[in-house]
């Protein structure tokens, strides 16, 4: 009698849907009006199907792409970019996409985040600079595809720019300032007084511009004969333009000085004044060098930082 029962309820359920358009599982009869199936309970939860997808293009296990199918998939499976991965996934009618879940949070290959994580974790790679080669073969290809040939990037004591072309590096954190670093212009500047000291001065020679009122005593050679001591008798010439008639001696004729006095005529006199130091300074400034006294080491302009560590998606 018990198993009549139970079959009576079965087959009531499975009729039930043709009754009745709406459906209501669990709490209140009432159904919202806009669904076709409610779910209602405090603490129970709707298990969608769980299945191994092949890839996004295939639609297997099922037999065809069916558009607004959803389910999660449990296979880590395809090449990059159309592998799968563990969550929940619908389909489009051609192909399965991914539904937005709490491990992929709306990021997709390349994307970059900084974070306190210190390894690897669901398909983001710390950017260290490491071979390619030693990432997983869909994270490989990933990285491929953004343009990474050997290495990742490497992202240690880095700011991240987009300065230049993609995946350069470049900076220093130091600057060192050298002399075509410094503005255009001149320092001038002059003392407040000129200190006690006095001006060595060394005038040069000079002529006097008159020779004064003097006259000058010549000599001239014994009776007038024809001798290179003679005045006015060159040697070896005998003209009579000069007379001892005319010399004013005051030694004897025999001597070889005779001595004759007459004006000094039209010349003047080279002087030689030696150098002497000047009574005062003179009113005056001093123009001042005045060193640096600089090293030239270089600035340090790293900015006050938090570290984080940098991280990008390449995917399972």
């Amino acid at each position: 009698m018990r198993n009549l029962l139970l079959l009576a309820a079965f087959i009531f359920c499975i009729h039930l849907p043709l009754l009745d358009a709406q459906v209501k599982i669990g709490g209140s009869p009432t159904v919202n009006a806009d669904a076709i199936l409610e779910l209602e309970s405090p603490n129970k939860g709707l298990v969608f199907p769980r299945v191994a997808l092949t890839d996004k293009l295939t639609a297997a296990p099922m037999a065809a792409h069916v558009q607004g199918m959803v389910v999660f998939n449990i296979a880590n499976s395809g090449s990059h970019p159309n592998n799968v991965e563990e969550g929940y996934y619908f389909n489009n009618g051609s192909q399965w996409e991914r539904l937005l879940d709490s491990k992929l949070n709306d990021h997709t290959f390349g994307d970059i985040k900084h974070g306190f994580q210190t390894t690897d974790h669901t398909g983001w790679y710390l950017l260290d600079g490491r071979s390619i080669s030693s990432l997983s073969s869909n994270a490989q290809l990933a990285a491929s595809s953004l343009g990474f040939s050997t290495f990742i990037p490497d992202a240690t004591n880095r700011v991240l720019t987009s300065r230049g072309t993609l995946n350069s590096t470049g900076g220093q954190d130091s600057l060192t300032i050298t002399l075509s670093n410094i503005p255009n212009y001149m320092l001038i500047g002059s003392s407040e007084m000129n200190g006690s000291h006095n001006h060595s001065i060394d005038p040069p020679n000079t002529n006097t511009t008159t020779t004064g009122n003097h006259t000058h005593d010549v000599q001239t050679a014994f009776n007038d004969n024809n001798s290179s001591t003679s005045q006015g008798y060159p040697h070896g010439n005998n003209h009579q333009a000069f007379r001892t008639t005319d010399r004013n001696q005051t030694v004897a004729s025999s001597a070889a000085s005779n001595i004759l006095n007459r004006s000094a005529g039209n010349h003047n006199h080279s002087v030689n004044i030696p150098s002497f130091n000047s009574g005062t300074s003179g009113q005056h400034f001093h123009d001042i060098n005045l060193n640096s006294g600089g090293s030239g080491a270089a600035a340090n302009i790293v900015p006050a930082y938090l570290s984080t560590n940098t991280f990008i998606y390449l995917g399972l």
